[in-house]
């Protein structure tokens, strides 16, 4: 028989991931504007037409959320509401900023300035992003009182988070070095996916041996040679590779505590449509992101 609590989990796991990955590229372009103009030239256009995928991304993410864990959706806006109206505020802001560039570049008018404040709009955003993510992972800085989840500062200041944000800062220079090829940038992705490790162990007190296999990859992604293609393709591999295994060690439990199956619908019939509706429209999303980017580098 399905197990739909599983694969409804790791669903959102991996989308997730999706949404990380696609942030992390964008900032790793607008990086490469100051670090390696050459390379941010030949990936203008990516860059340009990045933040429609993200939020095509986002917009997937939170459709599938209020379709699986309807119960949980009111607790969490109200109680995280100052937070994600921010995120969404500086979700916008960045479009808009974008939006200029595109009308800017067609005569290669925009600066540094500009790209800087498109970077702290994001750089923001994907730290409230992954603070959000963390908790949800961990609990830590919530407390639920009566059905009502109380934080405070420590979701962000607590060893877990800012572990994870390192980590990520990590990521995004890995990035560059990984999917762009700009070699001296491949030891960060690789140091930043130990920090992760370390996390793991030190909210587990233990580490699953299946992260090894993603650690074969980095090692061998950071010192062998290997066509830009390959590269990519491993790279992006080993991140799906993190969250599938991530979500088998954390599963049933969201926000440390709370029992994922005590949360979605026991209705066969629903959970079953449910599932066939989200292989569809993940089939038609990756379609989509394919062509679009294929189009957007040609």
């Amino acid at each position: 028989m399905m197990n739909y609590s599983f694969y409804f989990y790791t669903y959102i796991f991996l989308i997730a991931a999706t949404i990380l990955l696609l942030i992390g590229i964008e900032i790793a372009l607008a990086l490469s504007f100051f670090i390696n103009n050459d390379l941010y030239k030949k990936y203008e256009n990516l860059f340009l037409s990045m933040w429609e995928i993200t939020g095509t991304s986002i917009a997937f993410f939170v459709v599938q959320y209020e379709a699986l864990l309807p119960s949980l959706l009111i607790p969490v806006a109200y109680s995280f509401y100052p937070l994600i109206f921010i995120i969404l505020f500086l979700f916008i802001f960045r479009n808009i900023g974008i939006g200029f560039f595109e009308g800017k570049s067609i005569n290669k008018e925009y600066s540094k300035r500009d790209i800087l404040i498109y970077l702290f709009g994001t750089l923001i955003m994907a730290i409230l992003l992954v603070s959000i993510l963390s908790t949800a992972i961990t609990g830590y800085g919530i407390k639920i009182i009566n059905g009502n989840i109380v934080w405070g500062p420590s979701i962000i200041f607590n060893y877990f988070t800012l572990l994870l944000l390192l980590s990520t800062i990590l990521f995004v220079l890995g990035i560059l070095g990984y999917i762009f090829n700009v070699k001296k940038f491949k030891i960060y992705g690789l140091i930043g996916y130990l920090l992760v490790l370390l996390d793991i162990y030190l909210y587990e007190n233990t580490i699953p041996y299946l992260f090894i296999f993603p650690l074969i990859i980095l090692l061998i992604l950071t010192f062998v040679n290997l066509k830009d293609i390959v590269q990519r393709i491993l790279f992006i591999i080993s991140h799906y590779l993190n969250a599938l295994i991530l979500a088998k060690l954390l599963f049933p439990y969201i926000f440390g505590t709370i029992n994922i199956n005590s949360l979605l619908s026991q209705s066969l019939p629903l959970l079953s449509a449910e599932f066939i509706v989200s292989i569809i429209i993940t089939i038609v999303v990756i379609g989509i992101y394919y062509f679009e980017i294929k189009t957007i580098l040609s």
